[in-house]
């Protein structure tokens, strides 16, 4: 019987080694799928009740993810972590495919954690902090200490 504060005495799954372990990012999936079928859909986006889907060809996603990328490189160097707080959507897998091309680590935070929630998950993340640029389009909230 497992009680709490016992330790777990089976916790490990053995390695499958059925299949040998990709020497590559996601960001260099990324750019082998744009490379062998650039024309091919790689992503289809809508919401329930859309009346039109969002599509992107691997060739399209590897152009905005690079874009992404070149933004990202110009606010924080290769290495560094950056917290991205928001819901799914598209704009979210172009940012995780631009980190990963610019050599960044994204920590994903829960949309849903409250104030105090997510400024422990970022001092815990140690994510690089940067003042967010000023933007119209933005939906940001005040978090208070």
């Amino acid at each position: 019987m497992i009680t709490e504060g016992s330790p777990l005495p089976g916790a490990y799954w053995p390695a499958d080694t059925s299949q040998p372990v990709m020497e590559t990012t996601i960001g260099g999936v990324l750019c082998a799928a744009a490379e062998a079928a650039p024309g091919r859909t790689g992503l289809v986006f809508a919401r329930p009740g859309d009346r039109v889907r969002r599509c992107w060809t691997f060739a399209e996603l590897l152009t905005e993810s690079e874009r992404a990328a070149c933004a990202l490189l110009a606010r924080f160097d290769p290495g560094e972590r950056i917290a991205v707080w928001a819901p799914n959507c598209p704009e979210w897998l172009l940012l995780r495919f631009g980190a990963a091309l610019a050599g960044l680590t994204l920590v994903p935070v829960n949309p849903a954690l409250r104030p105090r929630e997510l400024l422990h998950v970022l001092a815990d993340s140690r994510a690089a902090h940067r003042e967010p640029p000023a933007c119209p389009r933005a939906r940001c909230s005040t978090i208070a200490a």
